[in-house]
């Protein structure tokens, strides 16, 4: 502790004085500031036993009754003075709260609080709830009227074609949000929108309607499950009838007859291999 010498060598502090002597070194602590004038009245103590006593006593007073009854040596109290005294003295980082959720914001590894000293969110969602527009004027911006009357989409698109935009740190489709606002209730659970324009980037409400999973692909010609759904045959001209066929796992129709004829030259290739692969002269 800065103020205090090193001791180690301090003979008088080493050794245990006397519990009296001590005893009225500190009760004359209150009422007397002057430390010479202390060790003048008590000729055991010097000066600078006086001045740690008087840290002792006012500071960490916890140490002062071991220290009267003759467990401590005045040596060792002052020891755990400065000790105690440099636990309480390390400054703890104030904690840092989320500005938009109020967690706290906490980590133990260097890295994590180099990040946390420099940020003010405990996620990307609260960063972006911060930094957050109004969904509908953030799709305005990036939506063209063409001859159909479609809203097209003109940013991040899936695949597929449809639109996509980023809200509350999650992307959602386009579509969903503009229903969503315009007519006040969520896509039921189960159930898909379907666009009567069949413009996947279009996003006009007035384009849009809740569909089942049976009637979208019925509203949906140029989709493979409407054009499998309405086949006859088979791609070899065998008939869908009867048992002539099976629905496999993923739900499609295989023709029986196709698949033994492809089961029996798949074994018989096998078949004319293994035998290859034994032949003596091969």
């Amino acid at each position: 502790m800065s103020g205090l010498p090193n001791m180690k060598n301090n003979a008088r502090l080493a050794k245990r004085l006397p519990v009296a002597s001590l005893g009225a070194a500190v009760a004359m602590l209150p009422k007397e500031p002057n430390d010479r004038l202390i060790a003048e009245a008590v000729p055991e103590i010097s000066r600078r036993c006086v001045n740690y006593l008087r840290r002792i006593a006012f500071d960490t007073p916890q140490h002062l009754p071991a220290l009267l009854s003759g467990e401590l040596s005045l040596y060792q109290a002052v020891e755990l003075y400065r000790k105690t005294r440099t636990r309480l003295s390390v400054k703890l980082p104030e904690p840092k709260f989320c500005k938009i959720c109020g967690s706290v914001l906490s980590g133990s590894s260097r890295k994590r609080r180099r990040i946390i000293a420099s940020t003010r969110f405990c996620s990307r969602r609260c960063a972006g709830l911060h930094r957050r527009i109004d969904p509908l004027t953030r799709i305005k911006r990036y939506v063209i009227l063409d001859e159909n009357g479609c809203w097209v989409w003109q940013r991040g698109k899936s695949l597929d074609g449809y639109g996509r935009l980023e809200v509350n740190g999650r992307y959602r489709s386009v579509a969903r949000i503009i229903f969503e606002l315009h007519y006040g209730l969520p896509v039921p659970l189960g159930m898909r929108l379907h666009h009567k324009c069949h413009n996947p980037a279009c996003c006009n409400p007035r384009h849009l309607e809740i569909l089942g999973e049976s009637e979208l692909v019925e509203r949906a010609p140029k989709r493979f499950a409407f054009v499998n759904r309405h086949k006859t045959h088979c791609i070899r001209g065998h008939e869908f009838v009867g048992e002539s066929f099976f629905v496999n796992q993923v739900g499609s129709r295989v023709c029986r007859i196709c698949r033994e004829k492809y089961e029996k030259a798949y074994y018989a290739e096998r078949k004319l291999k293994r035998l290859s692969n034994n032949h003596p002269d091969s």
